[in-house]
């Protein structure tokens, strides 16, 4: 029988021949120079951002998700990795900044794919009458291949497509064709940007990962869900809807979805979406904040008044951040209509550009609508305290829990509308029964539901 012989195998054998072939005679024989691929044996030989992305890994494969493409709903997960060192002289702080840079990476990856979906099928949409020839495939914007079919286009086409974009006929008549195709150009890139933008309003962090290695390095993970279920969450709770979501089968007490444990506690941060104890969706927001340990028992007390604020404050943040996406989308629509003529993106360049040029516009745009959200219902669920020691150091840190839920809304608009009673009415015993709730869940929301 013919021995095959692997192509690997077989290069590498001619390359080690080669090699020995040009040693002089004389010399002794060198032993041919091998690759070789070695593995970390332990947990303790790796480093910190290879352990959290592990991690990433593992939970992937129990879910049976993948990363960075859509699934049969709809989901699309993307993930990032932030490194740091334990020896930080602010390490908590820098912790958490970790997983705030780590979740905006996350967030605008997932930008950059939205957007190169939407640019693909806006384009097929408005060119479907006259594009022949070469493609606008998903895995680029394609923008050379989109201005060499805009040349191609009559003024007649040109009119109907940006007509199709929404552009008023009465604003064609007196434009050059030069400036219709500017203007084109501009209204597909605006579209995209701010249809893509909207998007984001259905992204929610669904898990963090931390870890630490042998050398005091350390790693913060982020995943990140995007899902149009997610999306409508944020939309009936911005304008005040019954939810069009319910699963009472799955509903529990918000209390239910608090960490057992201190190591819970600790590794809570963001948003979580689950379902509240009528099985609406509610919003779970876990803000935290810490110190250096002080050995000064008034420095702790300050420590804490102070660790409580900033964590309070984080909680109402990420919150609103995640309730105001849609609505920053919609004022920088707003702010960009009217143009006519003058191109505010750059035609030179693919849209991915532009997405990544106006992303933190979007998110200063959140911060700013964040601030005057008057959303009902959002109220303090717990707080803890609890005081991690990572090597030698100690460190205390607060966390806070917020939650908003549909019938917290109700009872907030109700109290909003109350008046004065103007005639007496007997008392009644109330006879409400209050039990105390016990911490049993896990914290994360549950990616099968969305």
């Amino acid at each position: 029988m013919k021995k095959i012989v692997p192509l690997g195998l077989a290069i590498l054998s001619s390359f080690t021949f080669a090699f020995s072939q040009e040693q002089p005679s004389s010399k002794p024989q060198k032993e041919a120079a091998t690759i070789e691929f070695i593995s970390p044996q332990s947990a303790q030989d790796m480093d910190a951002s290879d352990l959290v992305e592990r991690q990433i890994e593992d939970f992937a494969n129990r879910l049976g998700i993948s990363y960075g493409v859509p699934d049969d709903k709809g989901r699309i997960f993307f993930y990032s990795v932030r490194t740091l060192n334990v020896h930080s002289p602010n390490f908590i702080k820098a912790r958490i900044a970790a997983f705030d840079k780590a979740y905006l990476e996350a967030q605008r990856d997932l930008a950059l794919y939205l957007g190169r979906d939407i640019f693909t099928k806006t384009v097929a949409k408005t060119l479907e009458d006259y594009s022949e020839g070469e493609g606008l495939e998903n895995r680029q914007s394609n923008w050379k291949v989109l201005k060499k079919k805009l040349l191609a286009l009559t003024d007649a086409a040109l009119n109907k497509a940006l007509e199709k974009l929404g552009v008023n006929p009465e604003k064609l008549g007196s434009m050059s064709l030069a400036e219709k195709r500017t203007l084109f150009l501009d209204s597909i890139k605006r579209q995209t940007i701010i249809r893509t933008f909207h998007e984001l309003s259905g992204s929610v962090p669904v898990k963090t990962f931390e870890g630490i290695n042998k050398d005091g390095n350390y790693a913060v993970g982020v995943i990140l869900m995007y899902s149009p279920k997610l999306k409508q969450v944020a939309y009936d709770i911005i304008h005040k809807r019954e939810p069009v979501y319910w699963n009472p089968k799955k509903g529990k007490p918000i209390n239910a979805y608090l960490p057992k444990t201190d190591k819970g506690w600790y590794s809570s941060w963001n948003v979580r979406v689950v379902w509240d104890k009528h099985g609406y969706p509610a919003i779970l927001s876990f803000g935290q904040w810490g110190e250096n340990w002080s050995k000064n028992p008034k420095k702790r007390e300050r420590d804490k008044k102070h660790i409580y604020r900033m964590a309070d404050t984080l909680a109402d943040a990420y919150i609103a951040d995640f309730l105001a996406a849609s609505v920053a989308a919609t004022k920088i629509s707003e702010a960009g209509a009217g143009t006519k003529t003058v191109q505010i993106l750059d035609p030179d360049q693919p849209v991915e550009k532009d997405i990544e040029s106006t992303y933190d516009k979007y998110k200063e745009e959140i911060k700013r609508t964040a601030k005057v959200l008057n959303i009902r219902g959002i109220g303090t669920v717990a707080r803890r305290t609890i005081y991690p020691k990572i090597g030698d150091r100690r460190f205390i840190i607060g966390v806070v829990v917020k939650a908003y839920t549909y019938e917290s809304a109700q009872k907030a608009k109700g109290l909003e509308n109350w008046k004065p009673k103007l005639h007496r009415e007997g008392q009644s015993k109330p006879n409400t029964i209050y039990q105390p709730q016990t911490i049993e869940s896990p914290n994360t929301t549950d990616v099968y539901d969305w």
